[in-house]
């Protein structure tokens, strides 16, 4: 059996979501450990929850809840000794506690979702050289490590002999889940942006918002969850070309991009593990064939520009401002579309299956 840990309600959880996909169409036996931070009970197939409110994004707040989180794990992890080989352990929060079942020959496979390590977690500069140094110890010590791009390698500044590059590429097919995508036309009215992630202080999403407040001739549609909530729901009742949709499940999340002429993914390289940023949207915007706006001297900007899939732009207002006063706008937007569409198929479509089948099988023991 493998047990599967990760540090949120896995409701929903893209990358998370591929692996139990696999489990099941191959009918290996599974458990999922998670927390969740909210109000609500969450009841989900195979898992195990956490149950202590917490903030997403609260990271120095939450530390003594990410220790009692990590006692958690050890305990689970013990009770169900016998009944599991693998850990499959998303991000150091779970991997490090998960590391001490190695004593009972444990397999440990570290996929790592967000390196902290270029990130300054408090304003403690000894406290982030621990955590960076619990990270490090974590991934060398692990028998494998998944990355989401092969810019990681970078930013991780180790050597492993099992290191795998699984990208955050969506696992449902596109037209099971979506509505075609059509060019838009000529001499459109109105351009429509959507965002749906989380609502942290690092994404530009005020920009976003004062933008639109500020331009009738755009529509965003956004949702999702975190710190900046209250500003959404502000701005979204303030301003009826601003839809907030709340929290909304993975397919409903494909549904509003696919509906959209432009997916803002935008990143602050003021946080430096940003610059490394390697977000699903990427890869769902190639799928959904509808081109990004995102952050310059970024990992994801850079391949956007590399394909022309979109626009990369610096992070102040005016930069934003700048997209829109372009002529021909429509005419650029079908462009990166249709480029959008011939690097998914060429590149991506079927990559998370053939990872599954040969690189994850083999880290399973299979």
């Amino acid at each position: 059996m493998v047990i599967l840990l990760r540090c949120n309600d896995l409701n929903p959880d893209p990358r998370v979501d591929k692996y139990i996909d696999y489990y099941e169409s191959n009918g290996i036996k599974y458990k999922l450990i998670g927390w969740n931070r909210g109000n609500e009970k969450i009841v989900k197939k195979n898992t195990i929850f956490y149950e202590e409110k917490a903030v997403y994004g609260g990271k120095s707040k939450n530390i003594i809840k990410k220790i009692k989180w990590g006692l958690f794990l050890i305990k689970e992890l013990i009770i169900n000794l016998k009944e599991y080989e693998v850990i499959h352990a998303c991000d150091v929060d779970t991997a490090f506690p998960a590391l001490i079942m190695k004593l009972f020959g444990k397999k440990i496979v570290f996929d790592v979702f967000d390196w902290i390590g270029n990130s300054n977690f408090t304003s403690i500069r000894t406290i982030n050289k621990i955590i960076k140094e619990v990270e490090r110890f974590t991934a060398k010590n692990s028998d494998y490590i998944i990355i989401c791009e092969e810019g990681r390698r970078k930013q991780m500044c180790i050597n492993h002999k099992n290191i795998k590059i699984l990208p955050n590429i969506p696992v449902l097919e596109q037209e099971n889940v979506i509505k075609q995508k059509h060019l838009i036309c000529e001499n459109i009215k109105k351009f429509k942006i959507s965002y749906v992630g989380v609502f942290d202080e690092c994404r530009n999403i005020e920009q976003l918002l004062l933008f639109a407040k500020n331009n009738n001739n755009i529509e965003v549609e956004i949702g999702g969850f975190g710190s900046l909530q209250n500003l959404v729901e502000m701005y979204a009742n303030e301003n009826e070309n601003i839809n907030y949709r709340g929290k909304v499940n993975y397919n409903d999340a494909l549904n509003i991009m696919s509906n959209s002429d432009l997916i803002y993914a935008m990143y602050c390289k003021s946080v430096e593990n940003h610059i490394f940023a390697a977000p699903n949207k990427y890869y769902e915007s190639l799928m959904l064939a509808v081109p990004l706006i995102t952050t310059n001297g970024t990992l994801v900007g850079n391949k956007t520009l590399e394909y022309c899939t979109g626009f990369v732009i610096g992070e102040d207002y005016s930069d934003l401002n700048d997209i829109f006063e372009k002529n021909n706008l429509e005419l650029i937007i079908n462009e990166y579309s249709l480029n959008c569409k011939l690097i998914w198929n060429e590149k991506y479509k079927d990559y998370v299956k053939l990872f599954m089948e040969n690189e994850y099988k083999k880290m399973l023991g299979l």
